[in-house]
């Protein structure tokens, strides 16, 4: 082994997922290493995690079909938090303050966290080099009155992703639902739904293609 390595936080002289757990702690504690400073920021974080994890596996293989993200969308829905973003997501970052938070247990991906009091900090990676290919996921659902105080999302470079918070339900299809009551009266209903805020004009003909 190398005893100069970088990232060789436990200074075995090689690096496994010994000292990947090393780091993990590291950040969940707040703690500082230069050591552990992977892409020498002055701080440790999710990006330093992912780098290893990256380091670790010798490289990450990247698909010509495979999209490196570059923005992250967190949704805040209620008491739930969703994350989706424009490529695959390697690594998550976040700090709340809530009085009570569940997280997804069905991420495929390890999830750490440690609380203090109503301050929770949570962190998402993949051990084995596993991603989010950036479909809309749930992470958490939580008290209604949570903060999100912070939050870094890195790629599979781990590069850390922009991020947009919105509080908008966004239906994920469009759709026109059926009018009701059907056939018309003298007033009926007609419900669409958008992917996305914007005006939108409804024209509505008779059988005669008529206005």
């Amino acid at each position: 082994g190398d005893p100069g390595l970088d990232g060789d936080i436990n200074g075995d002289g090689m690096l496994n997922i010994l000292d990947l757990v090393s780091l993990v702690n590291l950040v969940l504690a707040a703690d500082y290493e230069v050591v552990a400073d992977i892409n020498g920021d002055g701080m440790l974080n999710i990006l330093d995690i992912v780098s290893l994890v990256n380091m670790i596996l010798g490289g990450r293989t990247i698909h010509t079909d495979d999209v490196i993200g570059t923005r992250s969308q967190i949704h805040l829905e209620g008491s739930m938090v969703s994350i989706s973003a424009n490529g695959q997501i390697a690594g998550i970052q976040m700090t709340v303050i809530a009085d009570y938070l569940k997280l997804n247990e069905n991420l495929p991906m390890d999830v750490e966290f440690r609380s203090e009091g109503n301050q929770h900090i949570i962190l998402v990676y993949g051990l084995h080099g596993e991603i989010l290919p950036g479909n809309k996921v749930q992470l958490f659902t939580s008290s209604d009155d949570y903060e999100i105080t912070s939050v870094i999302v890195a790629n599979i470079l781990s590069e850390a992703m922009e991020i947009e918070l919105t509080d908008r339900i966004l239906p994920d299809v469009f759709e026109l639902s059926q009018n009701y009551p059907n056939p018309f009266n003298p007033h009926t209903q007609i419900q669409f739904a958008l992917g996305k805020n914007e005006l939108v004009s409804l024209k509505i003909y008779d059988i005669q293609g008529r206005l």
